[in-house]
Protein backbone atom coordinates (compact mmCIF):
# COMPACT_ATOMS: atom_id res chain seq x y z
CA UNK A 1 0.00 0.00 0.00
CA UNK A 2 1.51 3.21 -0.94
CA UNK A 3 1.03 5.63 1.80
CA UNK A 4 0.39 9.80 1.53
CA UNK A 5 3.87 10.12 0.59
CA UNK A 6 3.13 8.63 -2.98
CA UNK A 7 3.26 12.43 -4.72
CA UNK A 8 7.19 12.12 -4.36
CA UNK A 9 7.19 9.87 -7.30
CA UNK A 10 5.34 11.60 -9.98
CA UNK A 11 6.62 13.53 -12.88
CA UNK A 12 6.15 17.05 -12.48
CA UNK A 13 6.96 20.59 -14.27
CA UNK A 14 9.28 22.03 -11.31
CA UNK A 15 9.42 25.72 -11.82
CA UNK A 16 13.30 27.63 -11.40
CA UNK A 17 11.29 31.25 -10.80
CA UNK A 18 9.60 30.73 -7.58
CA UNK A 19 9.45 34.43 -6.96
CA UNK A 20 7.32 35.47 -10.01
CA UNK A 21 4.79 32.37 -8.92
CA UNK A 22 2.58 31.89 -5.59
CA UNK A 23 -0.08 30.12 -4.48
CA UNK A 24 -2.51 30.77 -1.60
CA UNK A 25 -3.73 28.22 -0.14
CA UNK A 26 -6.75 28.51 1.69
CA UNK A 27 -8.69 26.76 4.34
CA UNK A 28 -10.06 25.55 7.59
CA UNK A 29 -7.67 23.13 9.03
CA UNK A 30 -3.74 23.69 9.31
CA UNK A 31 -3.25 19.85 8.43
CA UNK A 32 -5.70 20.24 5.30
CA UNK A 33 -3.51 23.05 4.00
CA UNK A 34 -0.19 21.46 4.56
CA UNK A 35 -1.09 18.21 2.83
CA UNK A 36 -1.69 20.75 -0.39
CA UNK A 37 1.35 22.35 0.35
CA UNK A 38 3.70 19.41 0.70
CA UNK A 39 2.60 18.04 -2.79
CA UNK A 40 2.72 22.18 -4.20
CA UNK A 41 5.89 22.72 -3.00
CA UNK A 42 7.72 19.49 -3.98
CA UNK A 43 6.88 20.23 -7.32
CA UNK A 44 8.65 23.73 -6.45
CA UNK A 45 5.66 26.24 -6.72
CA UNK A 46 6.07 28.75 -3.65
CA UNK A 47 2.98 28.70 -1.02
CA UNK A 48 1.45 30.85 1.34
CA UNK A 49 -0.68 28.96 3.87
CA UNK A 50 -3.55 30.23 5.52
CA UNK A 51 -6.46 29.02 7.89
CA UNK A 52 -9.80 30.79 7.11
CA UNK A 53 -11.43 32.62 10.35
CA UNK A 54 -13.98 35.17 8.43
CA UNK A 55 -11.47 37.56 7.18
CA UNK A 56 -9.70 37.06 4.17
CA UNK A 57 -5.98 37.48 3.58
CA UNK A 58 -4.13 40.14 2.07
CA UNK A 59 -2.91 38.42 -1.15
CA UNK A 60 -0.22 41.35 -1.12
CA UNK A 61 -0.71 42.63 -4.61
CA UNK A 62 -0.04 46.33 -3.79
CA UNK A 63 3.26 45.35 -2.27
CA UNK A 64 5.02 44.02 -5.59
CA UNK A 65 3.46 46.48 -8.31
CA UNK A 66 1.85 43.04 -9.56
CA UNK A 67 5.02 40.96 -10.65
CA UNK A 68 4.17 38.14 -8.42
CA UNK A 69 1.59 35.75 -10.80
CA UNK A 70 -0.54 34.05 -8.16
CA UNK A 71 -2.82 31.37 -7.72
CA UNK A 72 -5.88 30.63 -5.35
CA UNK A 73 -6.62 27.23 -4.57
CA UNK A 74 -9.72 27.00 -1.99
CA UNK A 75 -9.89 23.95 0.20
CA UNK A 76 -12.35 21.36 0.37
CA UNK A 77 -13.39 22.54 4.53
CA UNK A 78 -14.71 26.13 2.92
CA UNK A 79 -18.52 26.52 2.57
CA UNK A 80 -19.33 27.26 -1.23
CA UNK A 81 -20.96 30.65 0.23
CA UNK A 82 -17.18 31.27 1.64
CA UNK A 83 -15.50 30.17 -1.32
CA UNK A 84 -17.55 32.49 -3.33
CA UNK A 85 -17.17 35.02 -1.42
CA UNK A 86 -13.35 34.25 -2.07
CA UNK A 87 -13.73 34.32 -5.60
CA UNK A 88 -15.43 37.69 -6.07
CA UNK A 89 -13.05 39.28 -3.46
CA UNK A 90 -10.29 38.04 -5.60
CA UNK A 91 -11.84 39.13 -8.27
CA UNK A 92 -11.43 42.82 -6.66
CA UNK A 93 -8.56 42.95 -5.45
CA UNK A 94 -6.43 40.99 -7.72
CA UNK A 95 -8.61 40.84 -11.13
CA UNK A 96 -6.08 38.16 -13.31
CA UNK A 97 -5.65 36.09 -10.53
CA UNK A 98 -7.08 32.39 -11.29
CA UNK A 99 -8.86 30.00 -8.69
CA UNK A 100 -9.26 26.80 -8.48
CA UNK A 101 -11.54 24.81 -5.74
CA UNK A 102 -11.60 22.12 -3.76
CA UNK A 103 -15.02 20.92 -3.36
CA UNK A 104 -16.91 17.23 -2.40
CA UNK A 105 -17.68 15.09 -5.54
CA UNK A 106 -21.57 15.50 -5.88
CA UNK A 107 -22.01 18.89 -5.24
CA UNK A 108 -23.20 19.49 -8.87
CA UNK A 109 -24.76 23.17 -7.52
CA UNK A 110 -22.09 24.58 -6.23
CA UNK A 111 -19.84 23.51 -8.67
CA UNK A 112 -21.75 25.58 -11.33
CA UNK A 113 -22.29 28.36 -9.08
CA UNK A 114 -18.25 28.73 -8.32
CA UNK A 115 -17.57 28.43 -11.97
CA UNK A 116 -20.39 31.20 -13.16
CA UNK A 117 -18.40 33.49 -10.24
CA UNK A 118 -15.42 32.87 -12.19
CA UNK A 119 -12.85 29.72 -10.84
CA UNK A 120 -10.36 28.74 -13.83
CA UNK A 121 -10.67 24.81 -13.00
CA UNK A 122 -12.13 22.51 -9.70
CA UNK A 123 -10.92 19.25 -7.85
CA UNK A 124 -13.39 17.09 -6.04
CA UNK A 125 -12.44 14.72 -3.06
CA UNK A 126 -10.72 12.83 -2.61
CA UNK A 127 -7.81 14.70 -4.06
CA UNK A 128 -4.56 13.00 -5.60
CA UNK A 129 -2.08 15.20 -4.92
CA UNK A 130 -0.46 14.40 -8.52
CA UNK A 131 -3.63 15.70 -10.35
CA UNK A 132 -3.48 18.53 -8.05
CA UNK A 133 -0.14 19.61 -9.26
CA UNK A 134 -1.03 18.79 -12.90
CA UNK A 135 -4.14 20.87 -12.94
CA UNK A 136 -2.61 24.24 -10.72
CA UNK A 137 0.33 23.59 -13.77
CA UNK A 138 -2.29 23.62 -16.41
CA UNK A 139 -4.22 26.36 -14.91
CA UNK A 140 -0.56 28.63 -14.51
CA UNK A 141 0.12 27.38 -18.50
CA UNK A 142 -3.61 28.84 -19.36
CA UNK A 143 -3.26 32.34 -17.56
CA UNK A 144 0.71 32.68 -17.64
CA UNK A 145 1.68 31.36 -20.98
CA UNK A 146 4.79 33.77 -21.14
CA UNK A 147 5.70 33.32 -17.42
CA UNK A 148 5.06 29.55 -17.47
CA UNK A 149 7.75 29.20 -20.66
CA UNK A 150 10.33 31.42 -18.67
CA UNK A 151 10.30 29.37 -15.91
CA UNK A 152 9.64 25.73 -16.09
CA UNK A 153 12.83 23.79 -16.48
Amino acid sequence: MIAENRFLFFPVCRFSMLVFMKVFLVDTSMPAVSKLERALAFSGFSCEKHIFSGKFPDFGASSDNGETKRVLLLGHGLDVRVMLAFVRHCHEVVPAMPVVAVVRAGECDAIQSLLDAGIKDYLCMPVRLHELVTRVSLVVRQVYPSEYAAGVS
